[in-house]
Formats: C-alpha cells, structure tokens, sequence
C-alpha cells in the first residue's frame, strides 16, 4: 500500500498539469485584454495621423500635432494598463487562495483526515502575499509596469521614426500593430505581448507556490520543502542545479537531501519556470514511485510541427488526398512513436544530476552546448558550477575565471 508520502507526491505531480494549464490560461486571456484595445489605438492613429499629414502645415504646428498624437495614444495605453495591473492582483490572490484549499485537500486525503486536518487560512492572508511577493527581483506589479514603459517607447519611437521616414499612417499602423497576414505577430507590439503572457505565467506559479506554501506552514508534520524540476531538456541551468536540493523547516528535515542554496529560493526561478517545492512529512522523506522523464530539448509548439511534418513526409504525394482526420491519425502515429522512444521513468531518488548523466552525448551536447559538456565530461564540473550563487547561468569567461584547472584539464 503507497504511504502518506507517496500519495501526497502523486497527487502533486498530477496537480502540476494543472498548474500549467492554469498558466497557459491565465497568460491568454491577459494577452487578449491587451490586444482588445489595439482597435481603439489604431482608430485614434490613423485619425490623428490622417491630419497631422495635411500639406502646407507649418513646421511649428507639425511638430505640436506629432506631440499631441504621441500623448494621446500614450494616455489610453496608460488606463490600459493600469486595469491590467488591478485585474492581474485580483486574479492572483485568488488563485492564492484556489490553491492554499487545494493544497489542503491533497495533503488531508493523503495523510487522512482522522489524524490531521488543516486550518482555512483567512482570506485576507492572500492580497498582501502576492501583492508584495517579489520573484526575478520585481513585484508582479512592477513587471507589468516594466513592460507598460517597454510598450510606450516602442509605440513612440516607431510614431517618430515613420514620420521622419515619410511614412503612410497605415504603415506606422502595420509596424505598431502587425499585418493581418501574419495574424498581427509581425508588429513591434508582438514583443509585448510575448512579455506579458511570460509575466502572468510565471506570476501564475508565484501565486500557486505562495498558497501551497502557506497551507504547508500550518500542517505541524511537513519537516521541509524540496525543490523539484522537470525531467527534460528543456529544464533550465538554474533549476538543473536546484533539483533535489531542500530546505528544513524544522530538525526532523532528512539529514541525506542536500540543503537548497540560497535557502530562501522558491519557484519560479526565471519566466516559464516549471518547477515546485515538494513537502516532506515528518516520518519519511522523498518517496516518489516514479519520475517521468523526457529526452528531448524541443517545445512542445516545435514537437506538434515536426510531428505533423513528420507524417507528410511519409505519406508524401497522398497527403492532400488524406482527410483532416486520417492527417491527424498519421500524425499521432508519429507522436506515439516519438513517446515511446523519449518518454520514460526513473527511479524516485533521481535527481536531474543523475538523469542527465545518463543520457546520450547527442542530448548533453543540446542541453550544455559543445564547450560547458567538455568542462562537464573533462573538466570535472557538475552541473551546480555552471551557475553562480544566486542561480544565474555563468558565462564561460566567468567560469574560466573561477575554475581555471577545469578549463586546462577539459584542454579549453
């Protein structure tokens, strides 16, 4: 029969699907709210723009109207995203909150309701926690700010510069905005909004984090976190050397899990951050039954379209006789091929040193690049060296400054 541990580690893994649906979701629909206003923008340029283009205006006046229309467009962003800013606070103390009770439900079925059952914690907790809780050294608050100023130099340099190229207005509009063609991706906006769907992802995890930890505090049997990475290759540098590694929180913390530095670390370590901390109970350490593996350095975006590729490669001159279903079929034909040779498990006690150990050079190469796997294969470095104390890869002037006789030993 699974333990206490093992069935609170399960249900944790399955709630991370979850999670990143959560985030996925959360960052679209702010992206849409961003994107609702550009109608409002474009109608307001190509007005002003339409008139500020008048021949036999004076220079004076030129220069006054192309100040107004910069100000005006500027001043409708600004309320944008001062809503923005209010709906991403309110949104994130409620999923806080959502996952503090979530939290509690997994560890009470796991650990069983007869010997433990958490307090609710108060719901004037969650504002304040993610409000001020600051991740990649800003507030969600400021990030979303950053991004706003990012915005407003975007938008009024490329107002400046069309006009100074000579410009028609639909033109400054098609590089603002983007084209139709391209689904409005091609426009300097587009930056933006890659930014901003990064900030409420990551937010997303900071809040989610927040109201595990918080419910956690409260168990009385949770003797410490651990920090817990994805299995692939697309697992960062810094997550790569914090996996496996915990922090105590109180003296019964398992004396063989080596200790997280810095010990106030907790996901998200970067934007896109896919990690958590895992609770151990007070009886038994880390006790996963598995940990699912994946040998690939591909997105999931990038994997889709080369599946697809994949399968109309095979069917070659038949492919566009083929219905959407049977495309379809063919093309999960190759994605069950491609699990069935990438997607595995692992012992529980794996950490990703020992995973990525394990694997071919074809993959270490892809994940360290040519000079860092050198240093990893005959250098003598782990994995944990190639990023400094805050978690922050090393580039490979730093790391020959601090490890020289790697550098020598590795004939770099």
């Amino acid at each position: 029969m699974a333990t206490a541990a093992q069935r609170l580690s399960d249900a944790l893994i399955r709630h991370q699907i979850d999670i990143e649906r959560l985030k996925k979701g959360t960052a679209t629909k702010f992206v849409k709210l961003l994107r609702s206003a550009d109608a409002g923008m474009v109608a307001e340029l190509r007005s002003r723009l339409d008139s500020y283009g008048e021949t036999g205006a004076a220079a004076a006046r030129k220069v006054k109207s192309l100040e107004r229309l910069i100000d005006a467009v500027v001043q409708s962003r600004r309320t944008l995203w001062t809503g923005i800013r209010a709906d991403a606070q309110k949104e994130l103390k409620e999923i806080a909150q959502m996952e503090s009770a979530v939290a509690q439900d997994l560890f009470e079925e796991a650990v069983g309701l007869e010997e433990f059952e958490l307090p609710v914690l108060a719901a004037a907790l969650f504002l304040p926690a993610t409000r001020d809780s600051v991740w990649l050294g800003r507030t969600t608050a400021a990030h979303l700010k950053y991004l706003e100023i990012q915005e407003r130099t975007i938008i009024e340099r490329s107002i400046r510069q069309g006009v100074f190229e000579g410009l028609k207005g639909d033109e400054i509009i098609a590089q603002i905005r983007g084209t139709r063609g391209f689904g409005m991706t091609d426009g300097e906006l587009q930056q933006t909004r890659n930014g901003l769907a990064a900030v409420m992802a990551t937010a997303v995890l900071n809040a989610a984090t927040i109201g595990q930890r918080l419910t956690w505090a409260e168990s009385g049997v949770i003797t410490g976190l651990v920090w817990t990475a994805v299995l692939d290759g697309r697992t960062s540098a810094i997550c790569r050397s914090r996996d496996g590694h915990g922090v105590p929180l109180t003296d019964n913390f398992p004396k063989d899990i080596p200790r997280l530095s810095p010990s106030n670390a907790r996901p998200p370590a970067h934007y896109n951050c896919r990690s958590y901390m895992e609770p151990t109970l007070r009886d038994v350490g880390i006790v996963k039954p598995h940990r699912m593996t994946v040998t690939d350095t591909r997105t999931e975006k990038a994997r889709v379209r080369d599946f697809r590729a994949e399968a109309k490669k095979r069917a070659g001159a038949g492919w566009s006789g083929l219905t959407e279903r049977q495309r379809r079929r063919r093309i999960r034909t190759v994605a069950n091929e491609w699990a069935a040779a990438n997607i595995g498990t692992v012992a529980p006690s794996t950490t990703y040193a020992d995973f990525f150990s394990r694997q071919s050079r074809t993959f270490q190469r892809s994940v360290l690049g040519p000079s860092r796997l050198k240093l990893y294969e005959e250098g003598g470095l782990s994995l944990e060296k190639f990023v400094d104390f805050a978690g922050k890869p090393l580039n490979l002037e730093q790391l020959k400054t601090r490890y020289p006789k790697a550098f020598v030993r590795a004939g770099l």
